[in-house]
Protein backbone atom coordinates (compact mmCIF):
# COMPACT_ATOMS: atom_id res chain seq x y z
CA UNK A 1 0.00 0.00 0.00
CA UNK A 2 1.46 3.33 -1.00
CA UNK A 3 1.78 6.34 1.29
CA UNK A 4 -1.18 8.28 -0.13
CA UNK A 5 -3.59 5.37 0.51
CA UNK A 6 -2.24 4.94 4.04
CA UNK A 7 -2.77 8.65 4.66
CA UNK A 8 -6.36 8.46 3.34
CA UNK A 9 -7.07 5.44 5.58
CA UNK A 10 -5.60 7.24 8.59
CA UNK A 11 -7.65 10.39 7.92
CA UNK A 12 -10.83 8.38 7.39
CA UNK A 13 -10.30 6.30 10.55
CA UNK A 14 -9.53 9.47 12.55
CA UNK A 15 -12.73 11.05 11.23
CA UNK A 16 -14.78 7.97 12.17
CA UNK A 17 -13.20 7.88 15.64
CA UNK A 18 -13.92 11.58 16.17
CA UNK A 19 -17.54 11.08 15.06
CA UNK A 20 -17.91 8.18 17.49
CA UNK A 21 -16.47 10.15 20.42
CA UNK A 22 -18.67 13.18 19.68
CA UNK A 23 -21.73 10.90 19.40
CA UNK A 24 -21.11 9.27 22.79
CA UNK A 25 -20.42 12.61 24.49
CA UNK A 26 -23.63 14.04 23.03
CA UNK A 27 -25.65 11.02 24.16
CA UNK A 28 -24.26 11.27 27.70
CA UNK A 29 -24.76 15.05 27.95
CA UNK A 30 -28.33 15.03 26.62
CA UNK A 31 -29.29 12.12 28.83
CA UNK A 32 -28.37 14.30 31.82
CA UNK A 33 -30.63 17.08 30.55
CA UNK A 34 -33.69 14.92 30.08
CA UNK A 35 -36.32 13.66 32.47
CA UNK A 36 -38.61 15.27 34.99
CA UNK A 37 -37.81 18.70 36.35
CA UNK A 38 -39.29 21.04 38.93
CA UNK A 39 -39.34 24.79 38.48
CA UNK A 40 -40.47 27.40 41.02
CA UNK A 41 -41.23 31.12 40.84
CA UNK A 42 -41.73 33.47 43.80
CA UNK A 43 -45.15 35.11 43.97
CA UNK A 44 -45.39 38.74 45.03
CA UNK A 45 -48.94 38.49 46.32
CA UNK A 46 -50.76 35.89 48.38
CA UNK A 47 -52.63 33.58 45.99
CA UNK A 48 -56.28 32.71 46.57
CA UNK A 49 -55.53 29.00 46.84
CA UNK A 50 -52.33 27.46 48.09
CA UNK A 51 -51.02 24.75 50.34
CA UNK A 52 -48.25 24.92 52.92
CA UNK A 53 -45.13 22.79 52.93
CA UNK A 54 -43.69 22.20 56.39
CA UNK A 55 -40.94 19.69 55.59
CA UNK A 56 -39.74 20.25 52.01
CA UNK A 57 -37.55 17.83 50.12
CA UNK A 58 -34.17 18.83 48.68
CA UNK A 59 -35.57 19.28 45.15
CA UNK A 60 -38.12 21.85 46.33
CA UNK A 61 -35.45 23.72 48.29
CA UNK A 62 -33.15 23.75 45.27
CA UNK A 63 -36.00 24.91 42.99
CA UNK A 64 -36.87 27.90 45.19
CA UNK A 65 -33.18 28.75 45.67
CA UNK A 66 -32.68 28.75 41.88
CA UNK A 67 -35.90 30.50 40.93
CA UNK A 68 -36.93 29.91 37.32
CA UNK A 69 -34.27 27.28 36.70
CA UNK A 70 -35.34 23.66 36.12
CA UNK A 71 -34.17 21.27 38.83
CA UNK A 72 -33.92 17.75 37.45
CA UNK A 73 -35.17 14.96 39.67
CA UNK A 74 -32.92 11.98 40.25
CA UNK A 75 -35.85 9.63 40.67
CA UNK A 76 -39.46 10.67 40.30
CA UNK A 77 -40.28 9.10 43.67
CA UNK A 78 -37.75 11.33 45.44
CA UNK A 79 -40.33 14.11 45.71
CA UNK A 80 -44.02 14.18 46.51
CA UNK A 81 -44.65 17.75 45.34
CA UNK A 82 -46.41 16.44 42.23
CA UNK A 83 -48.85 14.49 44.38
CA UNK A 84 -49.46 17.54 46.57
CA UNK A 85 -50.12 19.72 43.51
CA UNK A 86 -52.68 17.17 42.28
CA UNK A 87 -54.23 16.74 45.74
CA UNK A 88 -54.69 20.48 46.32
CA UNK A 89 -55.41 21.24 42.65
CA UNK A 90 -52.91 24.11 42.65
CA UNK A 91 -49.18 24.65 42.25
CA UNK A 92 -49.22 27.60 44.66
CA UNK A 93 -47.12 26.75 47.67
CA UNK A 94 -46.45 28.51 50.96
CA UNK A 95 -43.07 27.95 52.61
CA UNK A 96 -41.60 30.06 55.43
CA UNK A 97 -44.11 32.89 54.86
CA UNK A 98 -43.19 33.13 51.16
CA UNK A 99 -45.37 32.03 48.27
CA UNK A 100 -44.22 30.17 45.17
CA UNK A 101 -45.81 28.62 42.14
CA UNK A 102 -44.27 25.22 41.46
CA UNK A 103 -44.55 23.29 38.21
CA UNK A 104 -43.42 19.85 37.19
CA UNK A 105 -41.99 19.61 33.68
CA UNK A 106 -41.17 16.74 31.40
CA UNK A 107 -37.97 17.67 29.59
CA UNK A 108 -36.68 15.86 26.52
CA UNK A 109 -33.47 17.11 25.00
CA UNK A 110 -32.82 16.42 21.33
CA UNK A 111 -29.71 14.36 20.73
CA UNK A 112 -27.95 14.11 17.41
CA UNK A 113 -25.59 11.50 18.91
CA UNK A 114 -27.45 8.43 17.62
CA UNK A 115 -27.35 9.84 14.08
CA UNK A 116 -23.62 10.53 14.34
CA UNK A 117 -23.07 7.04 15.71
CA UNK A 118 -24.96 5.54 12.76
CA UNK A 119 -22.86 7.63 10.37
CA UNK A 120 -19.66 6.44 12.08
CA UNK A 121 -20.73 2.80 11.86
CA UNK A 122 -21.66 3.16 8.18
CA UNK A 123 -18.34 4.87 7.51
CA UNK A 124 -16.45 2.11 9.28
CA UNK A 125 -18.30 -0.58 7.30
CA UNK A 126 -17.59 1.26 4.04
CA UNK A 127 -13.93 1.51 4.99
CA UNK A 128 -13.76 -2.24 5.60
CA UNK A 129 -15.61 -3.01 2.34
CA UNK A 130 -13.27 -0.69 0.42
CA UNK A 131 -10.25 -2.36 2.02
CA UNK A 132 -11.46 -5.84 1.09
CA UNK A 133 -12.28 -4.76 -2.48
CA UNK A 134 -8.88 -3.14 -2.90
CA UNK A 135 -7.19 -6.31 -1.58
CA UNK A 136 -9.26 -8.51 -3.91
CA UNK A 137 -8.44 -6.36 -6.95
CA UNK A 138 -4.70 -6.51 -6.17
CA UNK A 139 -4.60 -10.32 -6.39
Amino acid sequence: MDQSKKRIYLIFISFILALTIIAFVDIIVTSQASGTAMVAFRLEETPETYFAIEDPDSYFLKAIANEGEPVFLGLFGDTNIDELITLHNTGNVSYLDDFFVVSMLSVDAFSFGPYLLQAAIIGFVLLIVYWFISKALKT
